[in-house]
């Protein structure tokens, strides 16, 4: 490198003042180019003291580093630790397994809740002469016998099947009697003399109608047989007006709601409901029909829902006859109608659910489930 030097200025020539700045600056710049000029290793030896003090300064760098993630490792180990112990002892106090309830109404009804005295009440002459004719050896006169409305329509039910069972013992002794040889009194306009010959129809099967040989014994059979079947179609068709009528004046006085729920619990721990519940119907405009619930037989755990598991609850009105006036009258009212209902229940954790959506009405719900059910079929035919 070559050191210039200005050029020198003629007489006369004013030289300008410099800087401060500039004349530092040309005094290093001066210094580098003799340095460089007597001593070509300067730079050499500039370049290793620099690269020894990045080494030793990586060095340094690296045991911060190797400190910082051992420091980092230690603490993340002391807070795991503090964490599962946090949740052992938590774990002991609460339980991590929670149950999920979900509840599916399946059934409504009213039903009548007063018991029938039959051997007092008026209002059904034609059901005691009925029934009580149909149970002569275990009727006690001195003590009432009582019937739940349903258990009555129970009882013509039976007398019903009876009386289709008697019209087959009729046409098998129309048969036997055609089996018999002809004989003077087979004749139909001959009279019927030995009425003392009556046999009781409750002892007679198949195998005695075989051991009857006499024509007029079983002309005998066969129209005591038809007038009995006469009789009860005749009592029948009595006691189902009188179940009608008294069924029409309890709904309104002693009826009471049936629900019928499914209640599922899909997690991992067991839970009871409570024996309280409450019936909802939206009657619209912000109007509500309120009627209270209980379990049907709760003192027998029946509300207890265990993990992963499905019961099966009757819940229970009080007769609608305990109800306030104004509640009373929109029962009457609005049941039988499609008014949105809902179950609410709650549960001994403090937890409440709500159900599924239903008319507030019998039969309508039902008759829901049965149409899917026929659509269903319908698409899916057997093949």
């Amino acid at each position: 490198m070559r050191l210039v030097h200005p050029a020198p200025r003629g007489p006369g020539t004013t030289t300008p003042p410099v800087s401060p700045h500039l004349q530092r600056y040309r005094h290093s710049l001066a210094i580098l180019q003799l340095a460089d000029a007597e001593h070509p290793l300067l730079w050499q030896k500039f370049g290793t003291a620099f690269s020894e003090k990045a080494t030793m300064t990586n060095q340094v760098l690296g045991r911060i580093a190797s400190k910082a993630r051992s420091l980092w490792i230690s603490l993340w180990r002391f807070f795991a630790g503090g964490i599962v112990v946090g949740t052992a002892y938590y774990a002991n106090f609460v339980d991590l397994k929670q149950p999920n309830v979900s509840v599916e109404i399946t059934e409504i009804q009213q039903v009548t809740a007063a018991e029938i005295d039959l051997t007092a009440t008026p209002a059904f002459p034609k059901a005691r002469k009925l029934l009580l004719g149909e149970i002569p050896a275990r009727l006690n006169l001195g003590r009432p016998l009582t019937f739940k409305l349903e258990n009555l329509e129970q009882g013509v039910s039976r007398v019903k099947q009876k009386i289709v069972d008697d019209r087959e013992r009729l046409l098998k002794y129309k048969e036997r009697y055609e089996q018999l040889p002809t004989t003077p009194d087979r004749s139909a306009s001959s009279p019927l003399q030995q009425e003392n010959q009556r046999i009781p129809l409750r002892f007679l099967d198949e195998d005695d109608i075989e051991s009857i040989n006499s024509p007029t014994q079983l002309r005998l059979v066969n129209k005591q047989l038809e007038d009995q079947i006469k009789s009860q179609e005749k009592l029948i068709a009595g006691v189902e007006q009188e179940i009608k009528a008294y069924k029409e004046q309890a709904e309104k006085t002693d009826a009471k709601i049936i629900l019928v729920a499914a209640v599922s619990n899909s997690g991992d721990g067991s839970t009871t409901l409570k024996p309280q519940a409450l019936l909802r119907a939206d009657l619209g405009q912000s109007n509500y029909l309120d009627i209270y619930l209980r379990v049907v037989g709760y003192e027998t755990g029946v509300a207890e829902i265990k993990p992963r598991g499905t019961n099966i609850l009757k819940f229970e009105s009080q007769p609608i006859g305990s109800m306030a006036p104004q509640d009373k009258e929109r029962f009457i009212n609005f049941f039988k109608n499609t008014s949105p209902t809902n179950l609410y229940v709650a549960d001994v954790k403090g937890n409440y659910h709500i159900s599924n959506t239903i008319p507030f009405a019998q039969g309508i719900y039902e008759q829901k489930i049965f149409d899917g059910l026929k659509t269903y079929a319908a698409a899916n035919r057997a093949k």
